[in-house]
């Protein structure tokens, strides 16, 4: 087994939050580390036609001292290992990247919210065709 075993994507939102819950009892039940992804969302379609976005979105610096520490605050985290890895791009693509990159045994996202997940890809299924580890998806 690797030496991280959950990865989570995490975005700060209600739904984010109750992955990551779920992926911290995961982890602590396994006996492995967690992996926070956040992942700084890019337009597919721009991203296509070479737009990008502006400079300080795309700084991978920008907020990661908030965001970190805001996750040493959530309780269910505490005594657990786990590591906080900020990206950007598309959200679904990156996630599988970071699955891959860190060898992690389940992905673990929230639940798209409202109809938008219904009319186009959400991340959950996008992941759930793709990602080679097996997906949870946490209401």
């Amino acid at each position: 087994m690797g030496k991280y075993g959950v990865l989570v994507g995490y975005n700060g939102s209600a739904r984010s939050k109750r992955a990551l819950s779920y992926a911290a009892g995961m982890a602590r039940r396994s006996g492995t580390a967690l992996v926070v992804v956040h992942v700084s969302r890019q337009n597919a379609v721009a991203a296509f036609f070479g737009f990008e976005p502006p400079v300080v979105a795309r700084n991978p610096y920008c907020g990661t001292q908030t965001l970190a520490q805001q996750l040493a605050c959530e309780d269910h985290l505490s005594g657990l290992s786990w590591t906080l890895v900020r990206c950007s791009g598309v959200v679904a693509d990156e996630l599988e990247k970071a699955g891959r990159k860190y060898r992690a045994n389940a992905i673990i996202v929230g639940r798209s919210r409202g109809a938008g997940g219904k009319l186009f890809r959400s991340i959950s299924r996008t992941l759930m065709r793709r990602a080679h580890q097996p997906v949870i998806v946490v209401p």
